[in-house]
């Protein structure tokens, strides 16, 4: 993200009331070390990082994270699309998590970029989801397959749907359809 894209992520969020995260390389970045920014590091396995000021942070950021509630996280959600549709990217990751990225970012642009790259048809394209930030990838994939007890629009957006993760839902699907020769000719 550039400094500009930053700022005015950053402007917008400092008037809500939720918590603000910086991804820049492989650092994360807070205002206030809060029982959940701490256990969040704890559960991720990263060195969370207090600053002053989120602004202090320009140099590779490629993220930024808006956590709170998970109504509050769908109005922001909706409001930093509406204002922001053009240069940046917004979508919920989890009901309380909203990832505010570069307008190029999104699952479906980065499977586009390697179906283009190596050249294939993006029909011939499987992928898998649970989450809104799936949902734009579901649609673009050939087959776009939800994982059972998924987001509503993710299961909405899908062509099929797999079972659950603790079921070896995408690998069981995967192997129906190699036992039903539709892939792996």
């Amino acid at each position: 993200m550039c400094s500009d894209q930053i700022n005015r992520a950053l402007d917008y969020l400092e008037e809500q009331d939720i918590e603000k995260v910086a991804y820049s390389g492989d650092q994360v970045y807070v205002e206030e070390m809060t029982d959940w920014a701490h256990s969040y590091g704890l559960r991720s396995g990263v060195n969370i990082i207090e600053v002053d000021d989120l602004r202090s942070v320009q140099e590779n950021v490629f993220r930024i994270l808006a956590v709170g509630e998970a109504e509050e996280i769908k109005r922001i959600e909706k409001e930093m699309k509406n204002r922001f549709s053009g240069s940046l990217y917004a979508t919920r990751s989890l009901p309380h998590f909203c990832e505010i990225l570069n307008r190029d970012a999104g699952k479906d642009k980065a499977l586009q970029w390697l179906c283009e790259f190596y050249g294939i048809d993006s029909t011939a394209v499987i992928s898998f989801g649970n989450g809104f930030n799936d949902v734009e990838m579901l649609k673009w994939s050939g087959l776009g397959v939800a994982i059972e007890e998924g987001e509503a629009p993710a299961l909405e957006a899908a062509n099929d749907i797999a079972l659950p993760v603790n079921k070896d839902g995408v690998g069981r699907y995967l192997e129906q359809l190699i036992l039903d020769e539709r892939i792996g000719r």
